[in-house]
């Protein structure tokens, strides 16, 4: 409260600027907010392509399960590169 009664306030108050609940809160929203704009506005890639023809004709799809994503984590993790 010493900083904000010093450089924020003109007179001395007792209440915070900003309370801790406020301050969830307006994260809480935020968050929302953002998971809201990626839902309906950021489009979502289904599958990955691999070209196993250097022709460019036999594409196919690899489809990633759920279950299969800790494990590709782990790996690019792993990787001394990064």
């Amino acid at each position: 409260m010493d900083f904000c009664n010093r450089w924020i306030y003109s007179e001395k108050k007792e209440e915070a600027l900003l309370s801790i609940p406020d301050f969830i809160f307006y994260w809480a929203i935020v968050q929302f907010v953002i998971t809201l704009y990626i839902a309906f506005f950021v489009p979502e890639k289904r599958s990955y392509t691999v070209d196993e023809d250097d022709d460019g004709e036999d594409e196919d799809e690899i489809e990633v399960q759920p279950s299969q994503v800790l494990p590709i984590l782990c790996d690019i993790l792993k990787n001394k590169n990064l």
